[in-house]
């Protein structure tokens, strides 16, 4: 009787869903305003790779890693037995990052500016991971977040949004968004962080073959032949949560753009400021006080 249960229970291979490929990860961070959503749209062009939009995952191991940090029974645990301890804490990391990932393809690109805060963890559980920091003229930043804002007058996301002394200050300095990501940049490059590779914007759209090529030898796969005239948006950004102030489009035909279209927006005595309060940034990433920002 038992014999023929299990019998009727046994599952045939055949009926058992198919299984995922082991999860190849990568990030791609950096500035805002810097083309990540274009490279996540020309990624998404290979059937092998997978880039997200503005994703959590960072914030979903930043909990799991707060949790065990102050728990005492892991401190119990971590003080009978510390490998067997920091094996459970690593596994429990790497189902959550597996989990998260309803993979299909072959190559995951997560997007997130947190991932210079959890590089050196991600970098323990996944060996091989790669990260693209996407950069741009600090400038340019700030002129293409006003020119945005004021396509929305009637609507404002704090009360010095509207004075340009005040954008300064809150968006790129004063722990501001852009400045928080520009902090990060720099820190990349103060101590040997491996895998990690600087894009900037300015190149992108200027030669997104070359360097899309880059990537490829970076992350060590084959290129696959990119459509750069007609990027097609792939990744899904809710942008209404910033009241649609700073929409992800990253679609059509690439082409080359004035790099010094941020005079528009941004006064001298601003731009004299960000040279001066950024010059690490600026000398790092090429630009320069004089003359044209890109060459």
């Amino acid at each position: 009787m038992l014999l023929d249960i299990a019998e009727d229970l046994e599952i045939k291979e055949d009926t058992l869903p198919p299984r995922k490929p082991p999860l190849k990860l990568h990030g791609i961070a950096g500035m805002p305003r810097a083309g990540s959503t274009l490279l996540c749209n020309i990624l998404n062009q290979n059937s092998d790779f997978s880039a997200t939009s503005t994703d959590n995952l960072v914030g979903v191991l930043s909990s799991i890693i707060d949790t065990v940090s102050n728990a005492i029974e892991i401190k119990q645990q971590l003080h009978l037995n510390k490998k067997v301890t920091e094996d459970k804490i690593k596994a429990t990391l790497r189902g959550a990052i597996e989990g998260w990932h309803d993979h299909n393809t072959r190559i995951v690109f997560n997007k997130s500016r947190e991932w210079p805060n959890r590089h050196q963890l991600i970098r323990e559980l996944y060996p091989n991971f790669k990260l693209v920091m996407m950069v741009r003229d600090l400038r340019g930043v700030l002129a293409s977040t006003i020119k945005q804002h004021e396509k929305t007058p009637f609507f404002q996301l704090s009360t010095g949004d509207n004075i340009l002394i005040d954008r300064y200050l809150n968006y790129v300095q004063n722990g501001g968004f852009i400045g928080t990501c520009a902090k990060y940049c720099c820190d990349m490059n103060r101590t040997d962080r491996p895998g990690v590779l600087f894009i900037r914007y300015e190149d992108l759209i200027k030669n997104p073959e070359a360097i899309m090529r880059a990537i490829y030898e970076f992350i060590d796969e084959p290129y696959y032949e990119h459509h750069f005239e007609d990027v097609r948006q792939t990744v899904a950004e809710v942008d209404s949560l910033y009241l649609n102030k700073y929409p992800h489009r990253g679609i059509g035909t690439i082409k080359d753009s004035e790099h010094n279209e941020w005079k528009q927006y941004v006064s001298n005595d601003i731009s004299e400021l960000i040279l001066s309060d950024w010059k690490f940034y600026c000398n790092l990433f090429g630009y320069s006080a004089g003359g044209p920002i890109f060459a």
